[in-house]
């Protein structure tokens, strides 16, 4: 079975794998406020063949305070009216606690079970219930260990992923997910949203551990989809080659008022969702802190850029009548390459082998039905065996001559780089406008704002300065700032889908 689970922290609440009613309680910003007597229940189905030995509940909950003294406020548990506690009380404290319970298999019964959390009649306060998540004891081993062995705080988690239109019955395999994100706060998020620069935008709510998330994705082009992945593994940073692409920066916090600034923990920030970089992320944790970074992509320094290494361009085909050949991709000029069929590939050499980390793709002039939709970048060093560098899928460029960039780790140094366009959005050919190629990343900047207090975050001014975009004299720059050579961070008002809508 997968978890299911009902999610308070947003409104309105959300509901996966099940279905929630309440009765004597009442929504209370980012929690359900249970009274004396009231009650959640939480249906949800379990098939004859896949009766658990055990199932895990956890709750992640607080208690109220009475004026300056702990409330009070037991709870009874039970499962199809099997009693799993009674008479429990959350342990105290400022933070909401997470708890965690056995319930046993002979509580369980093929079809819709009912999970009922009461408070009971004597309670002097009320229950703050944040998130309520049942699922196989199994997993919860598991990630157990996985947590021992690697803290969630201290790795990149790794998700697998799956996406469906809305009411379709059938999940369709989607690009991993990457996810790292570390304030120094000691509190994992519970909530986050993204917005690519391509315009695509992602919501999503976590499972405590971050185990599993729940969500929706909205795609450059408007289609709306249902978004869930289920974690695959960490891996230490220390370890992981995306290392190499992380951003880190070192922050300031100052009063709301304008006093002064001081130095912060460094922020750490890591979402690759198989798509362009992205330029916004909303987070939010259990606690309920959460904040807002906005990235800003500069040109990458002309010394990372080596397309000007490249001695020979070869294409699968090309319209070379009218002009339209593999060698326009190298050149400064708004005439494209054109190939043949929806499939396509190009192959560039280079004057000597070069560790390539970062690409650019410049959509053609018209029809976007020719745009490249899936593709990989390989390297080789002797134009047989070929090594798959940077794989991309479901990728859309959002207007004509747009260049996007995309970052992978590099690690190793090659002559030869071939581009294959497995899929493109639709026509009978393939197009680009140009192909450069650069040996690092743009350099990134953040703006960050948290809703925990009167404190403004900014990245440090000793982070470096963007550099304004090249000339068009020269190449067409990436995305980014204005050419005014100020410091690298700044806030932007750019809209996010917002939080996953309630799923039932």
């Amino acid at each position: 079975m997968r978890a299911t689970f009902a999610d308070f922290t947003i409104d309105p609440p959300r509901f996966g794998n099940g279905t929630a009613r309440y009765e004597r309680c009442r929504p209370d910003r980012d929690r359900l406020a249970i009274g004396a007597g009231g009650r959640v229940e939480l249906d949800f189905a379990l098939d004859d063949g896949e009766l658990p030995e055990q199932l895990t509940l956890t709750l992640i909950a607080r208690v109220s305070p009475l004026g300056e003294s702990l409330g009070c406020a037991p709870i009874d548990i039970t499962v199809n009216g099997h009693a799993v506690i009674e008479q429990f009380t959350v342990p105290g404290g400022a933070r909401p606690r997470e708890v965690a319970f056995a319930v046993p298999g002979e509580a369980l019964v093929a079809g819709t079970n009912t999970l009922c959390v009461r408070g009971c009649a004597e309670a002097r306060g009320l229950l703050w219930l944040y998130r309520v998540t049942v699922e196989p004891s199994r997993i919860c081993a598991r990630i157990h260990l996985m947590t021992e062995e690697q803290p969630a705080e201290a790795a990149v988690c790794v998700y697998r992923t799956e996406w469906r239109a809305p009411g379709s019955a059938e999940w369709r395999p989607a690009p991993r997910l990457l996810v790292h994100l570390d304030r120094g706060e000691g509190s994992l998020p519970a909530r986050l949203a993204w917005r690519g620069q391509d315009g695509a935008e992602a919501s999503i709510g976590f499972q405590p551990a971050m185990t599993e998330f729940y969500g929706h994705r909205r795609a450059a082009d408007g289609t709306l989809t249902e978004y869930r992945g289920a974690l695959e593994g960490r891996s230490a940073l220390r370890d992981s080659a995306l290392e190499e692409v992380m951003h880190r920066f070192r922050t300031e916090e100052g009063g709301a008022a304008g006093g002064g600034r001081h130095l912060r923990q460094e922020l750490r920030l890591l979402i690759e969702d198989g798509g362009p970089p992205v330029e916004r992320v909303i987070w939010g944790d259990p606690s309920g802190h959460s904040g807002t970074v906005s990235l800003l992509a500069a040109e990458p320094g002309p010394e990372a850029e080596v397309t000007d290494l490249v001695t020979r361009v070869r294409a699968h085909s090309e319209f070379t009548d009218a002009g339209e050949v593999a060698e326009n991709l190298l050149h400064d000029s708004w005439h494209k390459w054109l190939g043949h069929g929806g499939r396509a590939w190009l192959e560039f050499t280079l004057r000597r082998p070069i560790a390539v980390g970062h690409y650019v793709l410049t959509s053609a002039n018209d029809v976007p039905g020719r745009d490249p939709r899936d593709w990989t970048l390989k390297g080789s060093n002797d134009g047989e065996h070929w090594v798959d560098l940077d794989t991309r899928v479901e990728e859309s460029f959002a207007h004509r001559h747009q260049p996007r960039g995309f970052t992978f780790p590099a690690h190793t140094a090659y002559g030869r780089y071939r581009l294959e366009i497995t899929r493109n959005a639709g026509e009978d050919h393939v197009q680009l406008s140009q192909v450069r190629f650069f040996t690092s990343a743009p350099i990134r900047g953040a703006s960050s704002a948290t809703t925990s207090g009167p404190a403004r975050h900014r990245p440090d001014t000793t982070a470096p300065r963007c550099r304004p975009p090249r000339s068009r004299s020269r190449r067409r720059s990436c995305p980014g700032p204005s050419s005014s050579g100020g410091p690298i961070w700044r806030s932007t008002a750019r809209p996010s889908c917002g939080w996953p809508t309630t799923r039932t």
